[in-house]
């Protein structure tokens, strides 16, 4: 999910998806131990990491998530319980990327970590919510994120100095 984002240095998004198609090495570097499939392509990868970003952070779409299981021999189906997903099958290793992919997805929900799968607001980049109450919300606080960014600290500095402005030109300041 993370071969798209918003670059640290640019603040421009990279897709580094196709590249990672393109070459060999770089798709054995990322997906050690996955052999191409036959829906391994640029276009149904870059659908697929939409629809799971999508999905991220209480997306309730769970028919297209349920096309995937259908394309990917998965053997699982998924339902939407209120807010949670649910499991419907037992699941079965898929072949491909998309079958690793969509068998980490019916772990993740079988597991109860779905929830904890989180995209940053920030850089976009999607990362699982380690907190005890499942609560945050940027992919870090300190500098040591990806590259070296602080999606949290930033966005609190940047909210700071907007009620400092609002303060300065006679404005009351908004609630946090």
């Amino acid at each position: 999910m993370n071969t798209w984002q918003i670059s640290n240095d640019t603040r421009t998004p990279e897709d580094t998806l196709a590249a990672v198609l393109l070459d060999d090495d770089a798709w054995s570097g990322s997906f050690p131990s996955v052999e191409r499939g036959a829906h391994d392509t640029l276009s149904e990868l870059a659908e697929l990491r939409s629809t799971l970003r999508g999905a991220l952070g209480g997306g309730d779409d769970v028919e297209q998530l349920n096309r995937w299981l259908a394309i990917s021999p998965v053997g699982s189906r998924l339902e939407l319980d209120g807010s949670q997903l649910r499991l419907l099958h037992v699941p079965q290793p898929g072949t491909g990327l998309v079958g690793a992919v969509m068998t980490g997805v019916v772990e993740a929900v079988e597991l109860g970590s779905w929830p904890r799968l989180k995209v940053c607001p920030d850089c976009r980049t999607v990362f699982f919510d380690q907190t005890r109450n499942a609560s945050k919300v940027w992919c870090g606080m300190m500098a040591g994120g990806p590259g070296g960014r602080a999606c949290g600290t930033i966005a609190k500095v940047r909210r700071w100095r907007e009620r400092q402005a609002s303060v300065a030109q006679g404005e009351l300041p908004r609630s946090a």
